[in-house]
């Protein structure tokens, strides 16, 4: 699909889990999500307008600093996001026991879940260091590098450490290298692999998509009242209320 990176649209971006497993029913999940959006926020100056996260699937409202970044684009930007989410998020199965969630839920995944069970690995995770992922990659390389605490970027797995349950993703080389590794050397699989961009460029359909996107969790039978859904910017809106994410509003 065509991205278009227009200065001053705005752009609803809709994402799935793979093979709709509902990854996000997790509380921890979700906040490991906007961890890594508020970061990316951060550092890419990212306006994110609206936002909400179901069990599956994710909606955003999001644009950025085409002059200040004029080389950025959506597609780097979702690149960005979902890969060092992805990887906390494995993280986070593993550190508590329960990655075979994950496993089970992939198609020719083995069955063989042997190397679940207790060995010298989880030792490193005792001892403050994990190195689960790296044991499943062919080609990995065997030592660990040290870490590297003060960096926070997408992670480049062959070449990886950090403590387990940590949110801060750990990286050396390039995003090209990041992406490989990420689309090839994983095990497991949190995001599908492309995403849905629209450009918004009138205020009707800025409102109109918001609405949409608060909408979603009442449309697929999770709550009857939008009030009673945690995972969305729908209370920064109605009650300016931030203490969850900070939202930003369009100057329409």
């Amino acid at each position: 699909m065509q991205r278009v990176n227009q200065p001053g649209d705005i752009h609803f971006v809709t994402f799935t889990t793979y093979k709709k497993y509902p990854i996000f029913k997790h509380e921890q999940c979700c906040r490991l999500f906007l961890d890594n959006l508020n970061f990316y926020r951060d550092k890419y100056n990212l306006r994110i307008y609206g936002y909400v996260i179901m069990p599956d699937h994710l909606h955003l409202l999001l644009d950025f600093d085409m002059e200040k970044f004029p080389e950025l684009t959506i597609s780097k930007v979702m690149q960005q996001i979902k890969g060092a989410s992805a990887r906390q998020i494995i993280d986070h199965f593993k550190y508590k026991g329960v990655e075979q969630r994950l496993y089970a839920s992939q198609r020719g995944w083995r069955k063989n879940l042997s190397y679940l069970q207790p060995d010298p690995r989880k030792f490193l995770y005792d001892q403050g260091v994990e190195q689960g992922l790296s044991a499943t990659q062919k080609g990995w390389k065997k030592k660990l590098p040290s870490l590297d605490p003060g960096t926070r970027e997408p992670l480049l797995l062959k070449e990886r450490t950090s403590l387990p349950g940590t949110r801060e993703p750990l990286l050396s080389g390039s995003e090209k290298e990041t992406n490989y590794n990420h689309k090839r050397g994983l095990k497991y699989k949190i995001w599908h692999r492309s995403f849905y961009d629209f450009n918004i460029y009138t205020p009707h359909k800025f409102w109109q998509k918001l609405e949409y996107i608060h909408n979603n969790p009442i449309k697929h039978g999770l709550v009857s009242s939008l009030a009673d859904f945690k995972y969305s910017s729908w209370k920064n809106y109605e009650f300016e209320d931030h203490s969850l994410f900070q939202t930003d509003y369009p100057i329409y």
